[in-house]
This record gives C-alpha cells, structure tokens and sequence, in this order.
C-alpha cells in the first residue's frame, strides 16, 4: 500500500510505502536503501517532505521516528526529537510546513508546535508557536494570508499571530477577535480551517453536542453561523468523525476522517456525503 508521494526538483516521484521508500524515475521503480553509518527503518513511511533540493524529510509514523535521506548520497540520518515534557503514548506524529520554509512537528496532546533545526538535525521547543499554559494541542492551520498559526486545542482555539508576536485565546483577546468570543467554538477542538472567502470551518467536541462532534461555518465578517454543514451527519449508518478539512484549488472543501469522507459545494451550499 501506499501512503504518500513527493516530486522533487528533478522530477523523480518518491513514494512511501507500506514498509519503505521507493523512487520513479518515469519507468521503473526503484527499492531504496541507505549507505553509511544509519541504515533506513524497515517501516512504514507515512510523511515525504521537501527539505531542499537534495534531501527529504521522512515520518515513519508508526514507530514515531524521522530522519533526513539525501537523494545525491543515499545517506540517512535521524532526528531528534528534543521535548521538555511527557508526551501522550497513543498520540500522532504530524509534520507540516509553511510558506517560510519552515518545518513543524505537532503531537496530538502536546503543549508546543516543535520547529526543525535544520543544522542541529533535530526538532525542538523554540519556535513561537505555543498553547497557552495548561492547553494541548490537537491540530494546527496555518493562514498564509495573514500569516497566523490557528491551534485546536482541549480548551478552545488559539492562534499565533506573526505581526505581533503574541499568542491570543479565549482568555487573551485584545484584538477581540469574533472567533475567539465564540463559547460554542472554543471547547474541545478538533480541527478548523479557513477558506477562501474568510470563513471559520470548525469541528469540536462540546458538552452540549451529546457526545458527537460539531462542524460549524462561522463567518465572522457578517458574525453569524451559516446553515452550509447541513447535512453532514445526515447518515446514520456508521459512527463518524471529522478529523481533517482541505480545500481545492476550485473552492471545494473536503472533509475526512473516521468512517468519513465528505465534500462541500459551493455552488450547493451543501455538503455531499461519500462515505
């Protein structure tokens, strides 16, 4: 089975399998193994990403170990995880970059977003992006619009605004930001997103929501809930969740998870159910 893919600079598509990494060429595929001192996890590789344009950054998800391959000299090398608190023994290991160049590491239940040292090999606590004092984090946006880092923790959402250099929830709102005065939006978050009209997709857990998570649209221009997520739970057939949300390049969001795969048009304004 396959779990990701990856285009370098010169074409080549790397693949991350079951079990290893392969590269295409065009015409064949090819077995990857490390030479040197390191060899490569015999494991599934589960994340690729782009270091630069001769090495790759590699997410064995499953034994929660990275490591840097460098495509000219077939050499692997790990990272360090470098963490100052207990992290949460079931919790996932995701890898996400930004329009900067930089490379995070959020961990499901974990206080901070790590940042990749690029020349100790190693992530560590030193970047901005933080929860505030006793959250955890869920999930991470980023805003490229306006450069913000969106975290869904436990206790609400909280978001890192590059401008200012600050962190603000529901606890610190200065700038009083809609969002963030929403009690509805700000318990037990999943995951959010921000489309391309400025609209808030959140999914959250909340005390009122019986035990089931929520999605809402919240447009915070007009500061009112829209009626587009209905029909999202319409079947139930199966027990769903909702833990991913992305948007194409047409505007159509997607959303997946648990037992889920749905789809936002629109032109609908409605949500089509796929599985």
């Amino acid at each position: 089975s396959v779990n990701c893919t990856y285009q370098d600079a010169k074409g080549f598509i790397w693949v991350g399998t079951a079990d290893h990494l392969e590269r295409f060429d065009g015409s064949k595929f090819v077995y990857i193994s490390a030479r040197g001192t390191h060899t490569m996890p015999n494991d599934a590789v589960t994340q690729i990403i782009g270091v630069n344009d001769s090495m790759l950054l590699l997410n064995y998800g499953v034994l929660r170990e990275f490591g840097i391959f460098n495509t000219k000299s077939y050499t692997y090398t790990p990272i360090k995880i470098i963490h100052k608190q207990a992290i949460w023994p079931r919790a996932d290991y995701v890898v996400q970059t930004d329009h900067r160049g930089n490379i995070f590491l959020r961990i499901t239940r974990y206080a901070n977003i790590l940042i990749y040292n690029r020349k100790k090999f190693q992530f560590e606590e030193l970047g901005p992006v933080k929860a505030p004092y006793n959250w955890t984090i869920n999930s991470m946006f980023i805003d490229t619009a306006k450069h913000r880092y969106w975290l869904s923790c436990d206790s609400g959402l909280a978001v890192y605004d590059v401008a200012t250099k600050r962190v603000y929830s529901k606890h610190y709102n200065p700038m009083g930001w809609k969002v963030l005065a929403q009690k509805r939006l700000n318990e037990a978050n999943v995951t959010m997103h921000i489309d391309h009209k400025r609209r808030y997709w959140i999914v959250n857990w909340p005390v009122y929501g019986g035990g089931s998570p929520i999605l809402h649209c919240y447009d915070a221009e007009r500061n009112i809930y829209l009626k587009d997520t209905a029909g999202w739970a319409a079947s139930a057939i199966r027990y769903r969740e909702v833990g991913n949300i992305t948007e194409t390049n047409d505007g159509i969001l997607w959303f997946y998870g648990l037992n889920t795969l749905l789809s936002y048009l629109p032109f609908e304004q409605g949500i089509a159910l796929h599985y």
